[in-house]
């Protein structure tokens, strides 16, 4: 079974940002769609996230430059230093909601 036929939730989640997002994520829904991926996806999801992020490189179209695991670092630095707003989270949260990334509370 290839990846396509039966995707992972980080091949799933970097679909959705490049649907959702096609002219790069916004400053102020990035730091929130870390904080709540950071918390709703485990850390091997987010690894495999991270990994193929990079492994695209600067052909992502997420970002005008390539994504290196020291800018994700920092970016989740940031994240734990300075949690976004609450609006911020709410939308992020309602987005994935309706993706089936999120369960519905």
């Amino acid at each position: 079974m290839s990846n396509q036929e039966h995707p992972t939730i980080a091949h799933r989640v970097l679909s959705w940002l490049r649907q959702g997002y096609p002219a790069g994520v916004p400053r102020n829904d990035t730091f929130a769609l870390f904080y709540v991926l950071e918390r709703e996806l485990n850390e091997a999801d987010l690894d495999e996230l991270a990994n193929l992020l990079i492994a695209e490189g600067a052909e992502n179209g997420l970002h005008p430059k390539p994504v290196t695991r020291e800018k994700i670092a920092k970016l989740i630095t940031h994240v734990h230093n300075q949690p976004p707003e609450d609006a911020d989270i709410e939308r992020i949260q309602e987005k994935l909601k309706a993706e089936g990334f999120l369960t519905q509370s």
